[in-house]
């Protein structure tokens, strides 16, 4: 009875055992079981965040994208601004220069217009100089000329009153004085000496008279120092025929003087002349 009351107990407690090894491997399983669970709906929920992370991330690219087209727009029509305002710059640009060189034309045009009155007027007044020089050279010409005809006038008559003195003498006496015939020669001989200086002289100057040039232009001169000179030649003998015509006209006072018998004859005695000129001065 005992053996089996002792093999009931050890049955039961084996019972017991197993009932309990069972549970506590069901409760092992159970909660296994629900931390697998626990961790799968982690995964779940880690998945699912990820998922909306990835839904954010996506709609943060979009926003992204939005923007960058939107900026990409802004961008696009501020070109297209900037080319309209870039096109208007240029055809107000090509306007003004269109307008700038059509002024420019106008304005050439006006220059050579009024260019072309200036020298029309200056032609006009350089006309007006040339007339007015011309007149004023054809005055002083007169002038000149007027100068030259009193000198050759005075020349002349004083020539004349010398050679109707002569002969007005000559026909009131036969023969003339030697002496006479002396101071003839010496006057006659100067004068036509003047003239072939006055002939070789040179430059003559038109709008100068015969004194004016004879004073300040009239040179004689011989000898070139270069043959081949034509313009500013240098000569070796050169020298104012004034200073020529002065002795010349000092020789023909010397003539007259002796024609008039107040100054004897050079020299003669060795024409056997002396004691009639000597008579006739005292």
């Amino acid at each position: 009875m005992e053996n089996i009351v002792t093999n009931r107990l050890i049955f039961l407690s084996l019972l017991f055992i197993s009932i309990s090894f069972l549970h506590n491997a069901y409760a092992i399983d159970s909660s296994q079981d629900l931390y697998k669970q626990v961790e799968i709906q982690n995964k779940e929920f880690q998945l699912q965040l990820e998922k909306s992370t990835l839904e954010l991330k996506k709609m943060e690219l979009e926003r992204l994208k939005m923007d960058a087209e939107y900026k990409t727009q802004e961008a696009e029509s501020a070109r297209q601004n900037a080319e309209s305002a870039r096109l208007n710059a240029e055809t107000e640009q090509l306007i003004t220069l269109n307008t700038a060189a059509n002024r420019e034309k106008e304005l050439k045009v006006q220059f050579e217009q009024v260019e072309q009155e200036l020298q029309e007027h200056e032609k006009a007044i350089k006309e007006a100089e040339d007339t007015a020089n011309e007149a004023s050279r054809q005055i002083e010409q007169v002038d000149v000329r007027h100068s030259n005809q009193f000198y050759m006038s005075s020349l002349s008559l004083i020539f004349m009153i010398f050679v109707w003195s002569v002969v007005k003498k000559s026909k009131k006496e036969v023969d003339m004085k030697d002496y006479e015939k002396y101071g003839v020669l010496i006057i006659l001989g100067s004068t036509l000496l003047i003239v072939l200086a006055l002939m070789i002289s040179e430059p003559w100057i038109d709008r100068y008279d015969f004194v004016q040039n004879l004073m300040a232009v009239l040179k004689i001169s011989f000898f070139k120092e270069v043959d081949e000179c034509t313009y500013s030649c240098t000569y070796r003998i050169e020298f104012s025929t004034k200073y020529a015509i002065l002795a010349l006209l000092t020789t023909t006072t010397y003539g007259f003087t002796t024609y008039l018998g107040i100054t004897p004859a050079f020299k003669m005695d060795s024409l056997g002349l002396s004691s009639k000129t000597e008579d006739k001065v005292s």
